[in-house]
């Protein structure tokens, strides 16, 4: 493999701050159109939905960091059979927590208006569109 280690971690370095950059920038432009096609309170409810769901995606609890860890060692041993029963694993927890998500996120539907102090008359189908807010979170 050609470059050291230290060029390596610089190389990743830079990837992820300019990564982290083109993200901030296409959020950025993202809410910018989001407001000047739509209304802000479309905006101020996809912040709500995403609050919520990333409240919701605390059930996670760190499996992809523990997911990393666990299959380091295999990758590096070439351990094909370790590795398929890992990824068994990871897919029936990962299904577990959407569905998790997914339960609690839809049982929260009923009570939105208490998280939202006035309802916004211009968004009938608020309900609808944080059910698919939790439905793509679930998914994902």
């Amino acid at each position: 493999m050609a470059g050291s280690r230290s060029q390596k971690s610089i190389n990743n370095a830079i990837v992820s701050v300019a990564s982290a950059m083109v993200i901030f920038l296409l959020n950025f432009v993202r809410r910018t159109v989001f407001i000047r096609i739509l209304t802000r309170e479309y905006l101020g409810m996809s912040g709500l939905f995403s609050n919520i769901l990333s409240f919701l995606a605390l059930a996670e609890l760190g499996v992809g960091h523990a997911m990393n860890y666990a299959l380091y060692r295999p990758l590096r041993e070439n351990d094909t059979e370790k590795l398929k029963s890992l990824m068994t694993l990871y897919r029936k927890m990962y299904t577990a927590i959407g569905v998790v998500i997914l339960v609690i996120g839809l049982s929260l539907t009923p009570f939105l208006h208490l998280l939202i102090k006035e309802m916004p008359e211009s968004i009938p189908e608020i309900r609808l569109y944080y059910m698919i807010y939790v439905l793509r979170s679930a998914i994902s």
